[in-house]
């Protein structure tokens, strides 16, 4: 599966960063972009030209515990229920529409790392999309 490093201590500024990933997504000419664990808001040059077919997996189950630490969040808030949601990136912070979303109960001994990899083996479960190309992995390393 094709993929790229972009760093943002690379580019004069955030605009330049989000110009730079928007051409090396559209370079792959993917049908669908897939991320999973990005954990960068991606600014208009991407959410605007890959509107509604960019794909983000996040570790719960939204609107609940958006944003980084999702898992740690929901065991501090003692949910019984967590999960994974899979959603439309839009401009804002695991905010956009739901596509959809698996449960995974939280037991009483589990701490965030076994329930966030109860949660990952629920995302193996989830089945696939068919493409004619296949997507492009979003999860290039963005250090700040």
């Amino acid at each position: 599966m094709p993929a790229s490093h972009l760093r943002l201590v690379d580019f004069a500024d955030r605009a330049a960063w989000d110009a730079a990933l928007a051409k090396a997504v559209t370079e792959h000419q993917p049908d669908l972009v897939v991320s999973a664990g990005y954990m960068r808001i991606l600014g208009p040059p991407v959410t605007e030209r890959w509107r509604n077919r960019w794909l983000n997996v996040h570790p719960a189950l939204l609107p609940s515990f958006p944003g980084m630490h999702a898992v740690a969040q929901a065991l501090a808030y003692r949910v019984k229920t967590t999960g994974v949601t899979v959603h439309l990136v839009d401009e804002g912070v695991d905010a956009g529409p739901v596509v959809l979303q698996e449960a995974v109960e939280v037991r009483d001994d589990h701490r965030s790392r076994a329930t966030a990899a109860r949660a990952g083996t629920r995302w193996g479960e989830v089945p696939s999309t068919t493409s004619t190309r296949p997507p492009v992995a979003a999860t290039w390393a963005a250090s700040s």
